[in-house]
């Protein structure tokens, strides 16, 4: 796994998130060759959740201390997009790699009002090691790149239920 030419070449990476009754895991998943890797990075700052605990005083807290979160964790991404994959995934445990003939069936959902978390799309696959992960995508353009990566890199087809709709600016079920 240690081609840097394919990593030059992919596309940008994408961030997704998985909720679950352990708490929430932030990934940037990059292409690599024949691989996609799954790299943790911390999505959200504890602060955000004692800050929640206070209502609107805690909200107005929030609105302070969300700039400085927001730039530390942007440049953290930066480092870890400078740094090569196969570093990255010695970091955490929970790192892991998906070949891309271990992708089996997958589909791109709409995320609904009891479905945790506030993402744009939920992407819903299976592989042989992992079983069938859940992987909510936060942001459209988030979306866009995963689009843009995921089928012609896989061979099993990517089952798209989902639609833009420009109106309300998020991905939709089609009527």
């Amino acid at each position: 796994m240690s081609d840097a030419s394919a990593y030059a070449l992919a596309p940008r990476p994408f961030n997704t998130f998985s909720m679950s009754f352990g708490g929430e895991r932030f990934f940037r998943v990059y292409r690599q060759g024949e691989y996609l890797l799954f790299v943790t990075f911390p999505g959200r700052s504890k602060w955000q959740y004692v800050c929640m605990q206070f209502g609107l005083l805690g909200a107005l807290l929030w609105v302070f201390l969300r700039k400085g979160f927001e730039r530390r964790r942007d440049a953290l991404l930066a480092e870890l997009d400078r740094t090569q994959p196969d570093a990255l995934m010695q970091r955490d445990k929970q790192n892991f790699a998906v070949h891309r003939a271990q992708i089996q069936a997958q589909a791109l959902e709409q995320t609904g009002f009891f479905k945790r978390g506030v993402s744009a799309a939920a992407w819903r696959f299976k592989t042989p090691e992992k079983g069938e992960l859940t992987l909510q995508l936060p942001t459209p353009e988030d979306v866009g790149t995963l689009l843009q990566t995921v089928p012609h890199f896989s061979p099993s087809p990517l089952d798209v239920q989902v639609i833009w709709n420009e109106a309300k600016k998020r991905y939709l079920k089609p009527s």
